[in-house]
Order: structure tokens, then C-alpha cells, then sequence
């Protein structure tokens, strides 16, 4: 989402005398009216007529975007979509958060703006929306716009990462194949990724998050639900900077992979039969105690940024991006795994018939190792 103000409208603070119309039009409409005041908010006006607002609320440890409000008369002028872009734009910190109420549609509306429905909230925000739940009687949803997902990375950050990188990790070789070349007809080049630490390109995610983290996130640690890799990643990163690390898995989970972590010194919580059950107590985990969940393949890939919609040859990353704001970060990850073909021998069998049932007859490509598992596993 741009967040760039507008050029056919202005923007202009609310004063004193502004706020009996302003809570007039918030009542009516029953949005937020709790503990207005006219520093809060932005207007849109017709001369001296108020036609369209919204604010900033400020909490003891966080912020939310809300209340806005467009006149009945001047809807369908994407009114509320420029008030809210700019107070995106003003925001004081980068996790844009609010909270509305799902059952009049609203949420499919931030949506489109670039919001994503979320459960990790501020601990003033889950309280509030359990507060509107039980006394109102409304499914209030809480929503998350992250700032950073806008612009691409500089020259000058690239190499900002490429620095802190290879204080700790190798190079990995480029080496030319012989048999790909004359199978491909070209000069082909193999990049050795399973040279890597944890025999896996991920591991470069993990050290660089953790290396970005302040003191204060640090102090917290670093929870995440995986199944492999992006667990070693996170804990190879959380081991090098001095940080605690907590892996949910699933209570089958691959046992290589688990003495991978714990190696490492992460610790392992099993919980569920499945990564889903386990992404879920990771979630709610993060939530309530340490306050820094990271979501699997999406934040690796920065997958919710603007950046593969333009860059030719990934289109399907542009199509995930789409898939996740449509139905939020819940849904991709829920809907990534029932689609997955993985899992014990049984599953894996059932899901290919699945997937035969639905196309046809189809070639298999596949790989029995990835990310350094043993052969034999």
C-alpha cells in the first residue's frame, strides 16, 4: 500500500470545537468514541464542513489506527481509503494495528488496503477487543499493517546484510555440472546451499533477524512453529547472538531434525499432531509471554512486500501475495498445508491421489533429501 498523502485533498488537524460533530458521526456510526481527543485526528474538509476522519489512539504501550469516518454524501470517493494511507503514513511506530468489527464487512475492506487479520496483538488490544466482544456483543477481529513490507531493500541495506552474513556464515560455491550442462544444453552452475550450516540456504534469514533485533526483543527471544529448516534457522541465529529460541513442533516431528535444534540450543515444545496444531500454540505462545512471533516462509521471502509483483518470473510469489491479504495470514499458512504433499508415507500416498483425483496423471518431481537429512532417514 502506498502511503504517500494524496494530492487532490488536505489533510487537517481537528480542533476543539470540532469533536461534539466528530463523536456525533462516531456515535451514530458506533465506532470507537473512547477517550477522544483533538489531537488524535486528521479531517478531510468542504469548506468548514467536517466530511471525512480518523485517528491515532494512543495506549499506555501501543497505538491504534480507527475511527474513521466519510459523510453518507461523500462515500465512493475512496475518502476513507486516503485518510487511512495517511494515517498509515504518520503512524509513530511501524506495526500499524486495529481492530473493527467483522460482522459488517469492514475487515474485507483493510484488506484491500494491505491489512492482515491477526491474533498477535498488543496485550491493550486483546483486552479491548475481548472487552467489545462481551459487552457489545460484536466479533471484533484485530487487523496488522507492517510498514516495512513497503519499499524494497537500498543497495546500501543489501549490503548491510551481505556485511553481517559473512561474519558468520560461509560463502557458499558456485560450481559448473557437467551433466546438467549437457542435459540442459547450456552452461550450467550449482550453487552448494547444503554447505551451509544447517545444510540449508534458510539459515541466512535466521542470523540476520537476529542480528536486527533491539536489546528489548533480544531480552524476549524468539518463538516460531516449524517442521525443519526454518527452525534450525531461527535457532542457529538465536545461538549466535546469545538469544533463547523456542521451536514448536508437531509431537511426530522428524527426530533428526529436533536434535538439529536442541543442538543448537533451542528449546523444543511438542505440541498437536501436526505443524498447524503447533504453529498454533507457537502463536498463542508468542502472544501471550515472549511478544515476538515469526511467521514461517512469508517474512523469510518478505513475501507481503510490493517487490516480486514487479520483477519478471515471480509471478507466483505475486499470486501469494494476493492469496494472503485476500484471506490473511491465518488462512495462507492453514491452506499452504492442507494443499503440501508431506508427512509419513501414508499421507504423502493419500495426497498424491488427491492431487491425481483433481489434475489427472501428472510426472512427480520430488527430492528425498532436502536441507542435509540423511539418506536413510
Amino acid at each position: 500500500m502506498s502511503v504517500e498523502t494524496a494530492p487532490e485533498v488536505e489533510f487537517a488537524p481537528a480542533a476543539a470545537e470540532d469533536m461534539p460533530v466528530i463523536r456525533a458521526q462516531l456515535e451514530r456510526e458506533r465506532l470507537d468514541t473512547e477517550r477522544l481527543e483533538p489531537d488524535q485526528f486528521i479531517t478531510i474538509r468542504e469548506g468548514e464542513r467536517i466530511i471525512a476522519c480518523g485517528r491515532i489512539k494512543p495506549y499506555e504501550q501501543t497505538y491504534e489506527l480507527g475511527s474513521v469516518w466519510v459523510a453518507e454524501d461523500r462515500r465512493g470517493r475512496r475518502l476513507g481509503e486516503l485518510i487511512t494511507r495517511e494515517l498509515v503514513r504518520r503512524f509513530p511506530q511501524d506495526e500499524v494495528y486495529l481492530t473493527t468489527d467483522a460482522a459488517v464487512g469492514l475487515p474485507a475492506y483493510y484488506e484491500r488496503l494491505g491489512f492482515l487479520r491477526t491474533r498477535i496483538l498488543p496485550d491493550e488490544l486483546v483486552a479491548k477487543i475481548k472487552r467489545v466482544c462481551e459487552t457489545l456483543n460484536r466479533d471484533a477481529v484485530g487487523m496488522v499493517y507492517d510498514r516495512r513490507i513497503e519499499r524494497l531493500p537500498s543497495l546500501a541495506e543489501t549490503f548491510k546484510a551481505k556485511h553481517v552474513l559473512e561474519r558468520y556464515l560461509p560463502r557458499t560455491p558456485l560450481q559448473h555440472n557437467l551433466a546438467l550442462s549437457r542435459e540442459l544444453g547450456c552452461e550450467a552452475y550449482v550453487k552448494l546451499e547444503n554447505l551451509q550450516p544447517i545444510g540449508a540456504f534458510k539459515v541466512r534469514g535466521g542470523v540476520y533477524l537476529a542480528s536486527t533485533l533491539s536489546k528489548e526483543e533480544r531480552e524476549r527471544g524468539i518463538i516460531g512453529a516449524s517442521t525443519g529448516n526454518h527452525g534450525q534457522s531461527l535457532a542457529y541465529g538465536a545461538n549466535l547472538f546469545g538469544i533463547r529460541c523456542v521451536i514448536a513442533m508437531p509431537e511426530e516431528a522428524n527426530p533428526m531434525k529436533v536434535e538439529s535444534m536442541r543442538a543448537l540450543g533451542a528449546e523444543v515444545e511438542f505440541h498437536g499432531k501436526n505443524f498447524e496444531e503447533a504453529r498454533l500454540w507457537a502463536e498463542e505462545t508468542a502472544r501471550r509471554y515472549m511478544g515476538k512471533f515469526v511467521e514461517s516462509n512469508f517474512y523469510h521471502y518478505e513475501l507481503l512486500g510490493p517487490h516480486f509483483s514487479t520483477v519478471k518470473g515471480y509471478d507466483a510469489y505475486a499470486q501469494k501475495i494476493a492469496m494472503a491479504r485476500e484471506i490473511g495470514m491465518d488462512g495462507i499458512v492453514s491452506a499452504f498445508m492442507e494443499a503440501a504433499v508431506w508427512g509419513t508415507p501414508d499421507r504423502i500416498l493419500k495426497k498424491l491421489e488427491e492431487r491425481r483425483a483433481l489434475v489427472g496423471d501428472f510426472e512427480l518431481a520430488t527430492s528425498f533429501r532436502f536441507g542435509g537429512t540423511p539418506f536413510d532417514l
